[in-house]
């Protein structure tokens, strides 16, 4: 028969100035020890590396319809089975490219993280993804730096996600191959 114990590890005070390496001992034990800085560093993460480096853990395949809002424009997405479809502008989207927004939305992992207030003056655009119940699953808040050209994405905790200015994300109706109707209604 095994029996499982509890044993506590009390960690104290920094070993000396300068050192990270603290002084240890299993509770109800009377011998104390060295944790070196590697030790401490299994045993206590730090908060960044809790931080998921996509911009949204939301499962592609759960997406009905993207909403991407911009200071120029909206443009609503929608599934229908394998395709998309702009309803305001009565057409299909290539499916491939929306695919190809998701995948960087939730797969495309940060280069950086920056845990900051959000920067609003540099906010171009928001993605709201609505499942099938057409309840908002995610939102992601998009900025882009004008001096470096850097992307940061943020989905509502405070972290900033940082990509290359390379990153080409999809935002406007002309990036899915939309042309405005005659008449000019979207």
């Amino acid at each position: 028969m095994r029996v499982e114990t509890t044993q506590r590890l009390l960690v104290g005070a920094r070993r000396g100035i300068g050192s990270e390496d603290r002084f240890g001992m299993i509770q109800g034990r009377p011998v104390v020890f060295q944790l070196s800085e590697a030790v401490l560093r299994v045993f206590f993460r730090s908060p960044e590396s809790l931080i998921s480096l996509t911009a949204s853990g939301v499962v592609p395949a759960d997406v009905k319809t993207l909403i991407i809002r911009s200071r120029q424009s909206e443009l609503r997405l929608v599934r229908d089975l394998d395709q998309w479809r702009a309803p305001a502008f009565a057409a299909d989207v290539p499916a491939a490219s929306v695919n190809e927004l998701l995948q960087q939305l939730t797969t495309l992992q940060a280069s950086q993280i920056k845990r900051e207030d959000y920067p609003f003056e540099l906010e171009i655009a928001t993605i709201t993804m609505r499942g099938f119940d057409n309840k908002p699953i995610d939102t992601v808040r998009i900025v882009r730096w004008p001096d470096t050209g850097r992307w940061g994405l943020e989905n509502g905790d405070n972290v900033l996600r940082i990509f290359p200015e390379s990153l080409h994300l999809l935002l406007t109706p002309s990036d899915f191959g939309l042309q405005p109707p005659p008449d000019g209604t979207p």
